[in-house]
């Protein structure tokens, strides 16, 4: 499931990909490297999607797993932060029960906290689909900008989470 894309990028869109008014009407595909180049890249890159709508009110609308915030795991741990993790499309006795394999259609949702900052700054989701787990992140560096999705490698969650393959690939059970 995809979220929406923020509406700076749908202006981006209405120029089209390779030209328009944005670019002085010249074709963005001309240019060889150089500063349009890095322009392009970096309006892509911004123009990721949006926080799925079905985890968008995942504080209100899930249930949170964890007794009580988890602390940052060292230096190393890639969600920097104080972590919440919920569990969203399962009701509170589902979650309770803490039956693994998780059920098809559950999603995972982790948020983390700096420990300067009192807004959650990455969203990282956990889908699980036809038996399978689907990884995104989610980042943003302000409280009132939403979050969007940053293009990290499912990879890197993949190697994490198999230290706990005998839990669903889930590390946190309810109330712990």
């Amino acid at each position: 499931m995809t979220g929406r894309k923020h509406a700076r990028c749908q202006e981006f869109s209405n120029v089209g990909a390779l030209g328009g008014p944005m670019f002085g009407g010249s074709a963005l595909g001309a240019f060889h490297g150089g500063l349009p180049g890095v322009c392009f890249g970096l309006l892509a890159a911004a123009c990721a999607e949006e926080l799925p709508a079905d985890v968008a009110n995942y504080r209100t609308e899930c249930v949170l797993m964890n007794g009580s915030p988890i602390p940052q795991a060292g230096r190393d741990d890639p969600h920097n932060g104080v972590k919440n993790v919920y569990a969203c499309h399962l009701s509170l006795a589902e979650v309770q029960a803490n039956r693994r394999p998780l059920p098809e259609g559950t999603v995972i949702v982790k948020e983390s906290t700096r420990s300067d900052a009192d807004f959650a700054w990455l969203i990282a989701t956990a889908r699980k689909s036809n038996g399978q787990w689907t990884w995104n992140e989610y980042s943003r560096n302000f409280s009132d900008e939403p979050f969007v999705h940053i293009l990290a490698g499912e990879q890197v969650c993949i190697d994490c989470h198999q230290k706990v393959e005998s839990a669903d690939w889930i590390y946190t059970s309810y109330g712990r």
